[in-house]
């Protein structure tokens, strides 16, 4: 192999090809939109929380503690466990 190829995982790549196949999986990812369902366990209901989210909104909604019943601690979320019993919030594409 000769040295302008880097080791990728699965096989050798020319780094201008890697940095476009980069740059293509980011744009490809920028351009979807995701939705946060909340899932809750007794009912196996699920409700819609919000739309049109960008895959890094959606991970920043998802990772916030207020977005399970186990790691809640906000009063509307109390609220929300006292009436349905667990749940929490995953996000999906549209």
């Amino acid at each position: 192999m000769s040295n302008d190829h880097i080791l990728n995982r699965r096989l050798y790549i020319p780094i201008a090809e890697d940095y476009s196949l980069h740059v293509l999986q980011r744009e490809y990812h920028m351009s979807r939109t995701y939705k946060i369902v909340r899932h809750y366990f007794r009912s196996n209901r699920r409700r819609v929380i919000a739309t049109g989210l960008t895959l890094e909104q959606a991970q920043t909604y998802c990772s916030d503690p207020e977005s399970s019943s186990s790691t809640a601690k906000g009063s509307n979320a109390r609220r929300t466990t006292r009436r349905n019993g667990p749940w929490f919030d995953g996000y999906y594409d549209e």
